[in-house]
Order: structure tokens, then sequence, then C-alpha cells
């Protein structure tokens, strides 16, 4: 049996694997199951005249980074959820209007607070419709380019056997690829969900989050996965 408490994390490593760092440093022994393989897209020769850009994840910052584009839209105003997703943007030169909104409804009112009319979603294949709804609601226009595509795993658990102390969801199609390609009690299982929207799409599978991160960061998880184990 390993020394340290087993954990996965159902995700693509980050190009600094911070999320493994993370749990290494506080005694975990961290691994990495991707289950999802990400697809960039060619970019556009051109887009519709904008007056803003919004960013929902860091993997669509890193389909753009070297767009010919990207020049001519830095002067915009740049929206994003979540702090991971706006450090990416802020690495490239781009400031970013609000990082920290952490929803999608809270993202579409600063939108409409800062007056901005018209904006390009950089988004991937598949995405949740919810912040255009919003805006739209809000009589803002979204165009919408699709910048990236997910596609399942293949999903590869690790070849020693054996069941972790704790594993990790991200993304709701993460919880529905394992639940489809795996046949693991995960009753034995500590779970943890990044996200509310995560969370939710578990339980609906009849999983129960024991630990739910309140945002998409390294932090953030550690401190729910290490209350829940004081608790």
């Amino acid at each position: 049996m390993p020394s340290r408490p087993l954990i996965w994390l159902f995700k693509e490593p980050s190009r600094d694997e911070r999320f493994a760092r993370a749990f290494e440093s506080s005694g975990f022994d961290a691994r990495y199951i991707p289950v999802l393989r990400t697809e960039l897209i060619e970019p556009p020769d051109s887009v519709p005249p904008v007056d803003g850009v919004v960013v929902t994840s860091a993997r669509a910052v890193e389909a753009i980074k070297d767009w010919h584009l990207l020049g001519e839209l830095k002067s915009l105003r740049w929206f994003s959820v979540g702090p991971a997703t706006a450090a990416r943007l802020e690495e490239l030169g781009i400031p970013v209007h609000d990082g920290h909104s952490g929803t999608a409804a809270a993202l579409a009112r600063m939108i409409v607070d800062a007056g901005v009319l018209r904006v390009l979603f950089l988004a991937g294949d598949p995405h949740r419709d919810e912040l255009p709804v919003h805006l739209r609601e809000a009589r803002v226009d979204v165009v919408t380019e699709i910048v990236y595509r997910t596609n399942p795993g293949p999903l590869i658990l690790p070849a020693d056997g054996l069941l972790p102390d704790w594993a990790v969801f991200f993304s709701p199609r993460g919880v529905s690829i394992v639940m489809e390609e795996t046949d693991i009690d995960w009753d034995q299982v500590a779970l943890a969900a990044v996200g509310l929207t995560t969370a939710s799409s578990m339980r609906a599978m009849g999983l129960e989050p024991r630990a739910v991160a309140e945002s998409p960061t390294p932090t953030a998880l550690l401190t729910a996965i290490l209350s829940a184990e004081w608790n």
C-alpha cells in the first residue's frame, strides 16, 4: 500500500503541473489521468466587429495565443471566468476586465454593466450555452467562434491496480466518460468536484462528492479536500 494518500486527478496535466505540485507538497501521491483530448481549430481569417471578447477556459487561451488576429483584438475589453483563465490571458499581455466573477451569470452582469453591446465568445466544442443565453437576454449580441474541440480519451488507469484515496472530477463531461469507461466501486473512494456544476453532474449519476472546490484552482481544491478530511 502507498505510504501517502493516493489522489487521481481526472484532467490533462497543466503545463506547470500545478495541481499535482500542490498535492505533492501536502503529502499526497498525485496522478493525472486525462479523460479528454484537445484539438485546436484553424483560426479564422477575420472576425466581425465587436467591442469585447469573452474567454471561459484556459484551453481557449492556449488555442488563440498564436493567432495573427490577436494583436488587433488586444485593444478590446476582455472578460473571463476564474483566476486561472485570467492569469493565462495576462501572460499574453491582455488585461482582463473581470477575472474573478466565478459564474456565467455574474460575468454576464459585469459585461452588461461595462456597456459592451457585442462580444466575441471564444469557445470550445462542446460548450455550455449559459453565458450566451444570459447575454442575449440582456440584449448583448454574441458572436461565437469555436477555437478548440475536446474528444474522449483514451482513458487509461494506472497499471498498479490500486484504488485511490481520492478522485477529483473537473468537468461534467469528464464525469460521464469515467462512469462509462470504468467499473470501479466508487463507494470505496472519496470523491471531489471542481465547481458546483461538476458536483451536480456527479450527484445526477449517483455519486456524492465529499469535497467541492469553490474555484478551479489548486489552492481551492486542496483546501476543500483537506477540510473534508479534518471533518
